[in-house]
């Protein structure tokens, strides 16, 4: 007999249903600190269950992910099944995630129907949802089955209207420094992405986790996006610089762009909002720092790469600190004063050197002396403040 994964990770699994599976396959990486698995049972598993064990073992082994790929006799596959796993997918692709809103399902003789109730046949059609779902069906059931859609079937996209609310605003072209190219076992294997589950917020906490789950991942600069062309499980962390959001005619569903920089390179972050989900048209601003993770897709309107988010958490900004035991005093500062040399106001780069531990800072602007009144107001406000 086969051991199962209770055995195998010495009960470090909580759901004794899952715990139960007998494992078929079994991959594991200690460099890229992965582990990979397929698990045989005979009974069907909650996809979330799943989800959650995938957790629970890259919290306890601190691996970069775990991937459990359950397969089951083929008769046991359902259209309750079915489902969840087009839930699951409605999380994570951009374009399915409002057009699968209220939707119904049917599976007979080996064909899925879904009746739509918001339009995008023709956009789910073209998108990798249909190739997405039949491949994670034939893995875990190893049934082959078709997918067809009814109910309202189209969107309202009169006079290009469609096209021009999911247009991107135009950006200036992203500049990244040459580097070598990454050595094999740096490109990113690519797997299924963990689907998020929603996290409560208790009421007496400020809301940090926006969409998705906390992501405990570190974030990698932006710029290996493009060096590395990584596509899945992309975690960045930066500031919201730009935010642009435009309705579908529908009226139900808004577009929502938002861009982040880490100061070395900008990508932008693309949402289908609709229903219980435009409540991120308020929680994110421009000025915040966010941590996100998702998937990089092209986006055909603004032809270029954008992120796909499947989790957003609200971060802090890490603040650039003066460790020297010494401190230095700056003899040579320019402020906004200085045409054409600078743009930081006086007040802000007298409280930086405050918060570095500096004694003093020299202002020597060109050929003025107006930057002297804002510099001692702050200079006044730090004493009342820290006498």
């Amino acid at each position: 007999m086969a051991a199962t994964l209770s055995e195998l990770f010495f009960g470090a699994i909580s759901d004794p249903l899952v715990a139960l599976g007998e494992i078929r396959g079994l991959e594991i990486d200690k460099k890229e600190k992965f582990i990979r698995l397929e698990a045989l049972y005979f009974e069907l598993i909650e996809p979330k269950a799943i989800e959650h064990a995938q957790d629970e073992l890259c919290g306890l082994y601190k691996l970069k992910f775990v991937k459990i790929y359950p397969i089951y006799p083929a008769e046991l596959l359902t259209t309750e099944y079915l489902s969840a796993l087009c839930e699951i997918l409605r999380d994570k692709m951009a374009v399915v995630n409002g057009f699968l809103d209220e939707s119904k399902y049917s599976y007979e003789d080996k064909k899925l129907m879904i009746e739509l109730k918001y339009g995008g046949k023709e956009l789910l059609e073209k998108s990798d949802f249909i190739k997405v779902l039949t491949s994670a069906v034939h893995k875990s059931f190893g049934v082959n089955i078709e997918v067809e859609f009814s109910g309202t079937v189209e969107i309202d996209r009169n006079s290009g209207e469609y096209a021009d609310a999911i247009k991107a605003p135009e950006l200036p072209p992203i500049i990244v420094k040459p580097q070598e190219p990454p050595p094999p076992s740096a490109v990113p294997i690519n797997v299924l992405k963990r689907p998020e589950e929603q996290a409560v917020e208790e009421p007496s906490r400020k809301k940090t986790v926006f969409l998705g789950k906390r992501i405990s991942e570190p974030a990698i600069p932006i710029s290996e996006i493009y060096q590395k062309r990584l596509k899945e499980n992309v975690v960045i962390e930066g500031d919201v610089f730009l935010i642009d959001k435009k309705p579908i005619k529908d009226g139900s569903t808004v577009i929502f762009n938002f861009y982040i920089t880490d100061g070395g390179s900008s990508i932008g972050c693309k949402l289908f909002l609709r229903n219980s989900r435009l409540e991120l048209e308020d929680l994110i601003k421009e000025g915040q720092t966010l941590k996100v993770s998702g998937n990089v897709e092209f986006d055909d309107f603004a032809q270029q790469d954008i992120l796909v988010p499947s989790s957003i958490c609200l971060s802090e900004k890490k603040k650039v600190m003066d460790s020297a035991e010494k401190k230095r005093v700056e003899l040579h500062l320019h402020t906004s004063m200085s045409t054409l040399d600078a743009i930081t106001p006086a007040a802000t780069l007298v409280k930086q050197a405050y918060e570095w531990g500096h004694r003093a800072v020299a202002i020597t602007d060109h050929g003025v002396v107006q930057a002297f009144p804002e510099a001692m107001n702050e200079y006044e406000s730090i004493k009342k403040s820290n006498p």
